[in-house]
């Protein structure tokens, strides 16, 4: 059972993350963008799509409106998360487009079928896995999707060169105490700079080279970045055996 990390002001207040790191639309509405040329021209009347880690359910409404012809499981383990989530996501689980699960996310993709999605999309979630867990994770995330399945992840991927992701972690914990002290969420700050302490733990820290490492360990191919803005990225993969 991994841990929960977003509880308090973080969870109930969790969406002035745009506020504070401006960069993070920009990479969201990619993953919008990459799923509609990936599955635009695709003849099948119907896409399964996981996505771990969902929130608020705002990445999962730009995974929907991608396509039309999309089906999304969605999964977080948070239950103020998952409250926002189902609010937000109302009209497409009355269309039948969404499932909402509360779960841990290694309990909930080791129960899954093997090769029964489409594609994987996930927005913030990974980088807060430790590696032995990531790892893992990652294993399970490649059983499930279909030969060729598209694996897609928004995250915060630190860069390699120290130095770099010294100063883009200054830079960014700089946003939190100028925005939230604006909005006198004081609470904020602490918590989310105690967040990016977290996050850059040895035993945590997601770099990008190790990254594409351990998604070529766990078998997927054509591991890349395709679009980054400061201390966010988008990677894309596949598994094995597409055509």
């Amino acid at each position: 059972m991994y841990k929960k990390r977003f509880k308090g002001k973080m969870s109930s207040e969790y969406n002035l993350i745009a506020l504070a790191a401006p960069q993070y639309t920009d990479c969201e509405k990619e993953i919008g963008e990459i799923l509609k040329k990936y599955f635009h021209g695709q003849r099948s009347n119907r896409f399964e799509i996981l996505e771990i880690g969902c929130g608020s359910g705002f990445t999962s409404e730009i995974i929907l409106k991608a396509d039309r012809r999309i089906h999304l499981t969605a999964v977080d383990n948070e239950p103020k998360m998952i409250g926002q989530a189902k609010r937000k996501l109302a009209k497409y689980a009355k269309a039948k487009r969404v499932k909402i699960f509360r779960a841990d996310a290694l309990d909930f993709v080791k129960r899954l079928k093997s090769g029964n999605f489409d594609a994987f999309a996930s927005a913030l979630t990974i980088h807060n896995f430790n590696f032995k867990y990531r790892r893992k994770f990652l294993l399970e995330v490649y059983r499930s999707l279909k030969p060729g399945g598209l694996f897609i992840n928004m995250d915060r991927y630190a860069h390699d060169d120290p130095k770099v992701f010294k100063e883009w972690l200054e830079w960014q914990i700089g946003m939190y105490k100028k925005v939230f002290s604006e909005l006198g969420e004081d609470e904020l700050i602490e918590q989310w700079v105690k967040h990016e302490a977290y996050d850059s733990r040895p035993d945590v820290i997601m770099k990008m080279k190790p990254a594409l490492s351990d998604m070529k360990k766990a078998g997927f191919k054509n591991s890349k970045f395709v679009y980054r803005k400061r201390t966010y990225s988008v990677l894309t993969a596949s598994r094995a055996g597409g055509a």
